[in-house]
């Protein structure tokens, strides 16, 4: 069965935002990180869909999503934004977003929804899950982690750095060269 791949770039907003959702910003720290967190929870539930952040603005995230379809599967497929309604669930039900909408199940809306073309199979393969530019030093939280916590958290990250793909790799090693050179910061 030859795999057939579909590539959507996505501009979403909030639906139906109520007063406090209109006065959000996405850029916000903490809702970049829920963003970011929900975005790895739909890639790692799903094997045949991909999420990639291209950037995300004040008022909208903008995405790439790849959905891989078998020959078997092809007939009258149509896609839409539905097709990522785990990541807005993760925003929701995760991170308490609905909060931010007067409608209790139409937490985001697809502003742009187009398929891309094969030329930008490419671009997506090279592209990382999550730019970069969005993961700032000054996007670090505060934790409620214990000190024992942290520790065990730093051994399991460690122990499972060379587990999973090259971007996960990639992201944990970031994570520990991170942790690291705060550490070497300090001590030193």
């Amino acid at each position: 069965m030859t795999p057939n791949f579909h590539i959507f770039y996505l501009v979403l907003k909030l639906g139906t935002p109520n007063t406090e959702g209109k006065m959000l910003d996405f850029k916000d720290p903490i809702l970049k990180e829920n963003i970011i967190d929900s975005v790895m929870k739909f890639n790692y539930e799903f094997n045949y869909k991909k999420i990639k952040i291209e950037s995300i603005c004040s008022k909208e995230i903008k995405l790439y999503l790849k959905i891989e379809i078998h020959e078997l599967q092809i007939g009258n497929k149509t896609f839409s934004a539905r097709d990522i309604s785990f990541f807005s669930k993760r925003l929701q039900d995760d991170h308490e977003w609905r909060r931010f909408t007067r409608e209790k199940n139409k937490l985001l809306v697809a502003s742009i929804f187009n398929e891309v073309t094969e030329t930008k199979l490419s671009y997506f393969e090279t592209m990382d899950t999550i730019p970069t530019e969005e993961l700032n030093d000054e996007d670090i939280t505060i934790s409620t982690m214990s000190d024992l916590e942290a520790v065990t958290a730093l051994q399991a990250l460690i122990s499972i750095s060379n587990i999973g793909s090259e971007e996960s790799k990639k992201i944990k090693k970031n994570a520990l060269e991170k942790i690291k050179k705060l550490l070497g910061n300090i001590i030193n």
